[in-house]
């Protein structure tokens, strides 16, 4: 079990373009388009965050709860993996790093040495979850790096050369992205992986459309609010003049592509004002706002084998509504 208190972090300063230009830009590209878009990576501003947090806590939304549960139930088995090896975790997206600490825990036993490596985008994040961690695993040293996954990946992996690295892309994540996109971004972390190290990635199943209809328009209307956080946002950072009232949150499952789809629908003719342009807006005209795909075990190994990782192990909650695939790069 590790012991060293040294401090791994990497402290390179985060330069991004402009916040505002960049959401611009995205904004109206996402308006421009037939039919209208605008990109989910923005709903998680401070309130958008808040209210995430409560979605999670909801009833119907099982996923957070599911993956937790695998988490809890398996870490041993995860862990054992890579037993007795020198390993970093790479933590793609970690969020405050919550449902990660189980597994950290089981990685702290079973192997030689453990480096804990979060990465993200987002600078504060990471700085508050470098407070975190230190507080919950103080024996584990960390080496947080700013910047997109695939550059973390990399970078991790030049500096621990001799480390097998453990990626890990939780949440379901990558159901938010269309399956030619998710299979490429797939391959592009293949590629920044080297032969023996693993990935474990959370994948939402596919069940019920009923119970999927519910987590994603909850009966407290969390999820609505959500969805319509956005449209406030855009006033606040852009200068947009959109009206919250004249639009109303609508999700449906589409079984063409197993996947639920969230909307936002004008209830009105109107012409909305973003970024100096004016967008116009027919009587129920939807704006798509997220995409998430579902998937089977088949749909799994096919997407792993296809660009070179091959399944290692599944793990399930009791349920079987959620899956942790624990894949290894060839």
């Amino acid at each position: 079990m590790p012991r060293t208190s040294h401090n791994y972090a990497q402290k390179t300063p985060h330069v991004a373009p402009s916040a505002p230009t960049a959401l611009a830009e995205k904004v109206l590209a996402g308006l421009r388009r037939r039919p209208k878009q605008l990109p989910s990576a923005y709903f998680y501003d401070e309130e958008g965050s808040r209210l995430f947090r409560r979605i999670m806590a909801l009833p119907e939304y099982y996923v957070t709860r599911a993956e937790s549960e695998i988490l809890t139930t398996h870490a041993v088995r995860i862990a054992a993996a890579c037993a007795s090896r020198r390993v970093t975790l790479v933590d793609l997206g970690a969020g405050d790093g919550t449902k990660t600490s189980v597994l950290l825990e089981s990685l702290a036993v079973a192997c030689t040495e453990l480096v804990y490596a979060p990465v993200d985008i987002c600078a504060e994040a990471l700085t508050e979850l470098e407070v975190a961690h230190a507080r919950r695993h103080p024996q584990i040293p960390v080496a947080s790096f700013v910047g997109d996954y695939a550059e973390g990946l990399a970078a991790v992996g030049k500096r621990f050369q001799d480390h097998v690295r453990v990626a890990l892309f939780l949440g379901s994540n990558l159901g938010n992205l269309p399956p030619e996109e998710a299979l490429a971004l797939l391959g592009t972390w293949r590629r920044a992986l080297r032969p023996g190290d693993l990935l474990l990635l959370g994948l939402d199943l596919m069940k019920d459309p009923e119970l999927l209809q519910a987590a994603y328009d909850d009966a407290e209307g969390v999820t609505a609010a959500f969805n319509l956080n956005l449209l406030v946002r855009m006033n606040r950072e852009l200068g947009a003049d959109f009206d919250p009232s004249s639009f109303r949150h609508y999700a449906r499952f589409d079984p063409r592509r197993n996947a639920m789809e969230s909307y936002l629908v004008s209830t009105r003719d109107q012409l909305v004002r973003v970024g100096g342009e004016c967008i116009g807006f027919a009587a129920w005209e939807a704006i798509q706002t997220e995409m998430s795909c579902k998937y089977r075990e088949s749909d799994v190994e096919a997407f792993a084998r296809t660009v070179g990782l091959s399944p290692v192990a599944w793990f399930y909650d009791s349920r079987r509504w959620f899956l942790d695939a624990l894949l290894r790069a060839e």
